[in-house]
């Protein structure tokens, strides 16, 4: 769906949202950008380029799956027993990572 609009034009959307800028056609054109973030507050993992910026990329994936709880939360990953750790998270992260071992975040708080 765009969200294409004339200059001052606001459109706000949430970080799993593919995004691109339309087609620039005038001669020097520019497109200026503000990016905000907000996150709940406790939350403190979820910043603009935290660890999940590279959580893509082959090297980060390596790292995490040899790291200790507590090296990982040097990066913002929420530490054991946190709430974020729910049965759809470990999956999720599993997923990602299977290499970690995720028995510290699967013990009860």
């Amino acid at each position: 769906m765009s969200a294409a609009g004339p200059a001052g034009t606001v459109v706000a959307f949430e970080i799993g949202t593919v995004h691109r800028g339309t087609a620039m056609t005038a001669p020097r054109g520019a497109r200026y950008t503000m990016h905000l973030n907000f996150r709940p507050r406790g939350v403190p993992w979820g910043q603009r380029r935290g660890w999940a910026y590279s959580a893509g990329q082959r090297d980060w994936s390596r790292f995490v799956e040899r790291a200790t709880p507590r090296q990982l939360q040097v990066f913002g990953f929420p530490p054991p027993g946190h709430p974020y750790w729910t049965p759809e998270t470990l999956a999720g992260t599993a997923l990602r990572y299977p290499g970690l071992d995720l028995t510290p975040w699967r013990r009860p708080g």
